[in-house]
């Protein structure tokens, strides 16, 4: 049986017993491109799609009432992407305001479709007589689920998404000229084997305020590839174009280029949502990272903006201008707060060693006489810092007692060759012996601490926030988040001293101040949802103080 697809045909989102989720993928219908037009193509991050199975499988996600950050972060990225795709392909220049309206409106579609797809697969996890499915049996089960949400359904709204963001552009440039270039022309489609649906609409020429461009205009079917341009050629007459078959696609019924909707809320994956999917977007939705970031074109534009937010000097020279955009996308969570911030400088790991002492830092917040510095390691976004694995107390133990073996050897090595040198070469070896001895005392710390969880049966921990996420962007952010988690404390008067509260990871463990920087990182980058109230009050008042 063929597949019956999400966006084939009149019929949309089926219960999951209709759909042969083995069957031959079908390429939309409406206005569609033939095989061969392949159109863009985007990598869904496999360690994301592993975690986020995880989650949910375990419950870490209630698929109901919560959405999976992990798959939104995934998808929202994605789409952003093809978003800022469209708007280059355009080349129109548009209000900023506006971009931000439609990289919000894209955050709202991402987070409907992760709630869609974590619930689709979570059908799945019990078997015939209600029992659990062992792990792997389960990942087996979904995978033809997960193919289909994404890369067959997600490249269909991928090309979509590229289209209507060009077009909304386009109309953003339309209007801004609609003095000299008051009427619009419907072009043919480029593809090379167009559907007929939209070609009673080619060549019609209306004002820009005719009432038809409300219900007919290229984009309205998926993968559309029929055009506007403006011109001042007279208007003809307009197509009644008012049959079943003219009809827009679910989801595809407005116009972007006025409300910043690549998506409309007529999409099934809003109408068609699983029961709690407007509680959870909402809750996704609140505070995250990046909601309405629209990235800068070039690096001057960069240290303008972060001037703009207050600080005082910018020196982004080692970065690069991606690099660069998350950060300018962390610190913009933070408004014109930050008059205290007199300087954001990214420096190499041998700068960041004289500061920390450590040169695999991420970022650190120095308070000197004239205010706050935030110096940013140029050298981690080459690399991930972080494994993004979850481990079991019991496997963080063995590793632990095998790196204390491994320490302990190469301690007794060192007071052995301690004893037969001399000279500066002696002392070195004494300066080495001590390092060692001071990371045994660490790694034994480190033991006991994991021997207490096992014995209370205490939930595993990441050692730091930002092992949380496997995209090095991400870390990045997450980092920033954490040092500016003491910026705020210390606007606050160290309110962190004040509070008591879970320790958000392992790290978060060694003073009040580290956890109040790690839940502070939590709530930036996935909002509100599992942050202790307490933190969660101390947040909010600093959204309501000046930040200075």
């Amino acid at each position: 049986m063929v597949m019956d697809e999400l966006y084939y045909g009149d019929r949309q989102l089926p219960d999951l017993d209709e759909l042969d989720y083995m069957g031959d993928p079908v390429t939309p219908l409406r206005c569609k491109a033939e095989s061969e037009e392949t159109g863009s193509t985007f990598v869904f991050d496999g360690s994301t799609l592993s975690e986020a199975l995880t989650r949910i499988y375990y419950g870490d996600t209630d698929v109901r009432k919560q959405v999976d950050p992990g798959l939104f972060n995934e998808i929202s990225r994605i789409l952003h992407d093809a978003e800022s795709q469209g708007m280059a392909e355009s080349g129109a220049e548009i209000p900023e305001a506006f971009a931000c309206r439609m990289a919000e409106k894209t955050n709202g579609f991402s987070a409907f479709k992760a709630h869609r797809m974590q619930n689709d697969i979570a059908t799945q996890l019990y078997d015939q007589n209600g029992v659990l499915k062992p792990f792997k049996q389960w990942q087996k089960d979904v995978y033809p689920m997960l193919v289909h949400h994404k890369e067959h359904w997600l490249q269909t709204e991928y090309n979509t998404a590229v289209i209507r963001a060009r077009q909304a552009t386009d109309w953003q440039r339309f209007e801004q000229y609609s003095d000299v270039l008051p009427n619009l022309e419907w072009m043919p489609s480029t593809s090379a084997h167009p559907g007929a649906d939209h070609k009673t609409f080619w060549g019609t020429v209306l004002p820009i305020s005719h009432p038809f461009w409300n219900v007919h205009r290229p984009g309205d079917r998926w993968n559309c590839k029929c055009s506007l341009s403006a011109t001042d050629a007279p208007p003809t007459a307009a197509p009644r174009g008012d049959g079943p078959e003219d009809r827009p696609a679910p989801g595809l019924d407005n116009n972007p280029g006025v409300d910043g909707r690549l998506f409309s809320d007529t999409h099934p994956y809003i109408t068609n949502a699983y029961e709690g999917a407007g509680q959870a977007v909402d809750g996704m939705l609140e505070p995250v990272a990046g909601k309405g970031f629209v990235p800068a074109a070039s690096m001057k534009e960069v240290r303008t903006r972060l001037e703009k937010m207050g600080i005082g000097r910018v020196d982004t020279d080692l970065l690069s201008l991606e690099q660069a955009n998350n950060v300018l996308d962390a610190l913009g969570c933070y408004g014109g707060k930050l008059a205290g911030l007199k300087e954001f400088s990214a420096v190499s790991g041998r700068k960041m060693k004289e500061i920390t002492s450590t040169k695999n830092a991420g970022a650190c917040l120095v308070t000197r006489d004239d205010g706050y510095h935030l110096f940013f390691n140029a050298e981690g976004p080459g690399r991930s810092l972080y494994k993004a694995e979850l481990l079991s107390h019991e496997e963080s133990l063995k590793r632990y007692r095998t790196n204390l073996e491994s320490l302990e050897m190469q301690l007794e090595q060192s007071e052995l060759r301690i004893k037969i040198a001399s000279g500066s070469i002696k002392r070195m070896l004494k300066q080495d012996a001590s390092t060692l001895r001071d990371s045994i005392i660490k790694v034994q710390r480190k033991i006991r601490d994991r021997e207490r969880a096992i014995s209370s049966g205490e939930k595993p921990l990441y050692d730091v926030t930002t092992q949380m996420y496997p995209n090095i962007a991400d870390q990045l952010k997450s980092e920033i988040h954490h040092e500016m988690g003491h910026y705020v404390d210390r606007q606050l008067g160290r309110i962190s001293e004040k509070l008591r509260v879970k320790p958000a990871s392992i790290y978060g463990k060694s003073a009040e101040n580290e956890n109040f920087a790690e839940w502070h990182a939590i709530y930036r980058m996935q909002g509100k949802k599992g942050v202790p109230t307490e933190m969660l009050e101390a947040f909010r008042k600093y959204d309501e103080t000046d930040g200075k």
